[in-house]
């Protein structure tokens, strides 16, 4: 909205009135069998995010994606087209905290370093969220580390020191902020497949639509054909 175009003038209008006309639909939290608190607690063994066994302790989907062109329809694209796609969800109780896609503020050279970018932008926001959830519930949550999930193998094993970080030296303080959380037990960095990633809804096109309505399920904690439905 920083440079806002006619399309993209119409394109949120468009999405005020498709959000008029389902304001029901919001994210829901909990479960049946979740009668306390220790019932959040982070598993020793948490499923990976699209898995039929849900994790409902506190946690974090995350994901980046290079920009493919610089050019649309002919034209030139916006001078900012060129960073890399952000975007994470924390998740709790089964539902989104909070979810995030936007620009990276600096240009990514690889996949690599723009996953890692997202991986330490989102633990940065996790590790807070963390702190509020242990002041809030007498330190029964918060303080196990919160699982971080990256499809990115190189990321994670970058965050969790376990290669070398010369290909990242112009990002080396978000590196060295990431490696100092996990090492701190503060984030557990993992990964999982591309495929099963939910963050993928927030930084690209997915096809096919069903994945993407299974994704977004996920996130909102509702059966899928609700969200089958809203969307068709």
């Amino acid at each position: 909205m920083a440079t806002p175009t006619r399309e993209s003038h119409a394109a949120a209008k468009r999405i005020l009135a498709w959000l008029k006309q389902h304001e029901n639909l919001g994210v829901t939290y909990g479960a049946p069998h979740i009668d306390s608190l220790d019932k959040l607690k982070a598993p020793a063994n948490p499923p990976l995010p699209m898995d039929s066994d849900r994790n409902y302790s506190l946690h974090c989907i995350v994901d980046s994606d290079l920009p493919t062109h610089d050019i649309v329809n002919g034209q030139p694209a916006d001078p900012g087209s060129h960073r890399p796609q952000l975007g994470y969800a924390i998740m709790l109780a089964g539902g989104c905290l909070e979810g995030t896609s936007r620009r990276q503020h600096s240009t990514a050279v690889d996949t690599a370093a723009a996953e890692t970018f997202a991986a330490s932008s989102a633990s940065a926001v996790s590790m807070t969220i963390a702190g509020v959830l242990e002041f809030l519930s007498f330190g029964v949550l918060g303080r196990d580390a919160v699982g971080t999930w990256c499809d990115n193998e190189a990321a994670v094993c970058a965050g969790n020191d376990s290669t070398s970080i010369k290909r990242l030296a112009y990002i080396a303080r978000r590196v060295r902020f990431l490696q100092e959380l996990v090492a701190r037990l503060v984030v557990s960095l993992l990964n999982v497949p591309g495929k099963a990633n939910p963050a993928d809804a927030f930084t690209k096109h997915v096809s096919p639509k069903r994945l993407w309505q299974e994704y977004m399920a996920r996130m909102y904690n509702s059966p899928v054909g609700v969200l089958a439905k809203m969307t068709a």
